[in-house]
């Protein structure tokens, strides 16, 4: 089971460029996009247009060819979907003065899980058809200081990469004879530090690294980045995030008609 998550996450965030118009899309546009829908899914209250907004991202999963990495995202996210779900119902049991009622309960779920899948459908669509590179450059054209950008980049390329030295080290101490499946919860999270500590260590032995190349290559020398292919807001970013914005504006302001 914890292979498969840590599989599952891996995959999600690993880069695969694809024949896809949303892959030459301006970074810009997509982090416009995903801005407007976690926007948008916050300001919709009801399941019925949340299900309008998740239906219109299908189209761009399918042309991007990233539907398996939202599943993979959605399967080794479950436990933490599954606790905000119960932690809102406490809260919304607590706030309407410990009682909750069973209609408003059947509105309240499918509605969190909807919100929820639409927005890592968002995400996914900026993480799976964006490298980090590009959205390096994106962000470095919207006036924010790159050397503030490059740790978060980084981090951002090094997920996968972590990830895929976990399950190697995984591998290696099933090998080793240390059954991680076997036992209570408490003993379960004891035999995960074999496991944690060696990854730790290896991803500080991998920053000391790259934090010696980059001193060596003059990173932050000069205030000005350049870039050797400059990214261009081009005509079909525009209509492609005019579009989006003008159909999330009627499903805010008109979904139930809509539906009607």
């Amino acid at each position: 089971m914890r292979l498969a998550v840590i599989e599952s996450i891996r995959d999600a965030f690993f880069y695969d460029r694809k024949n896809s118009f949303v892959y030459v899309l301006d970074p810009r546009t997509k982090m416009l996009y995903v801005a407007c829908i976690m926007v948008s899914v916050f300001l919709v209250s009801d399941w019925i247009r949340l299900t309008l907004i998740l239906l219109a991202q299908l189209p761009l999963a399918i042309m991007g060819k990233y539907s398996r990495k939202v599943l993979n995202l959605l399967r080794g996210l479950s436990i933490f979907i599954i606790f905000l779900i119960c932690f809102n119902i406490i809260v919304t049991y607590i706030v309407e003065g410990f009682r909750l009622e069973l209609s408003s309960l059947m509105n309240t779920i499918p509605a969190m899980i909807i919100r929820v899948i639409a927005a890592l459908m968002a995400l996914s669509f900026l993480i799976s058809t964006t490298s980090p590179w590009e959205l390096l450059q994106g962000l470095s054209k919207l006036h924010v200081n790159y050397t503030y950008l490059y740790p978060f980049i980084i981090a951002y390329r090094f997920i996968p990469i972590m990830f895929n030295e976990m399950k190697s080290i995984y591998d290696a101490q099933r090998s080793r004879g240390l059954e991680l499946e076997k036992g209570n919860i408490i003993q379960k999270a004891r035999k995960l530090i074999p496991i944690i500590i060696p990854t730790i260590v290896c991803a500080l032995l991998r920053a000391r690294d790259l934090a010696e190349a980059m001193e060596a290559r003059g990173f932050g020398y000069s205030k000005r980045r350049t870039f050797y292919k400059p990214i261009r807001f081009k005509l079909m970013d525009l209509v492609f995030i005019v579009a989006y914005i003008v159909f999330l504006i009627i499903v805010i302001g008109f979904g139930i008609k809509l539906c009607i």
